[in-house]
């Protein structure tokens, strides 16, 4: 986060944030070219959740993803994070963990910095990790789906969470609401990077 190192007088530059000058003034401006790396990245977003959305909750496009690896790092954490509240959520924690950071992110992005856009991009994050957790929800029926750490059947976490809940015969069901909420986040994210673009062009 930009703001702890700025905060401490170390030059920071925020990769994300607009050129321009006059900062909450009428003469207020973005310059031209500071627009194009941004809509190349929101171009890149859109084609890569095409490619999640099209190939639906099939693990080797979700989980083969290097997005997969960075979702689970954070994953693994939350079970950590979450332990000290009991079994059941030290179970669910690592799911929850990894849905709610880019959400926080969001937040960082949209009310301390004042950065819709960098926002946009955590919300995008945050709807492609409710479709990353699909095809691992999805297995709790099964699990067969390869484990961090070699870990068999028992270390499943949706499994568990399902078989604690007696509710093992709705893991499909569940999986396809995370992916289609995943997909519509995603997509609304878009909408919104691509509205920002839009606004910030006319006042050029």
């Amino acid at each position: 986060d930009g703001n702890f190192t700025a905060a401490l007088g170390v030059p920071t530059l925020d990769g994300l944030g607009a050129v321009g000058d006059g900062a909450h003034a009428i003469h207020e401006h973005v310059e031209l070219d500071s627009l194009l790396p941004r809509t190349a990245l929101l171009a890149a977003l859109a084609l890569w959740s095409a490619k999640f959305i099209l190939n639906g909750i099939d693990w080797e496009s979700i989980g083969g993803s290097f997005l997969h690896g960075a979702n689970l790092a954070f994953h693994e954490f939350g079970h950590l994070f979450f332990r000290p509240f009991g079994e059941f959520m030290g179970i669910l924690g690592g799911s929850l963990f990894q849905v709610l950071l880019p959400l926080a992110l969001l937040a960082v992005f949209a009310v301390r910095q004042r950065d819709n856009f960098a926002a946009a991009v955590a919300l995008w994050w945050c709807g492609q990790n409710f479709v990353d957790l699909a095809p691992y929800i999805r297995d709790a029926e099964y699990r067969v789906l390869p484990l961090v750490g070699g870990g068999g059947e028992e270390s499943h976490d949706w499994g568990n969470l399902l078989a604690m809940l007696d509710a093992l015969d709705s893991c499909y069901a569940l999986a396809r609401s995370s992916f289609t909420l995943g997909a519509l986040v995603m997509v609304a994210a878009l909408a919104w990077g691509a509205y920002l673009l839009v606004l910030q062009r006319r006042r050029i």
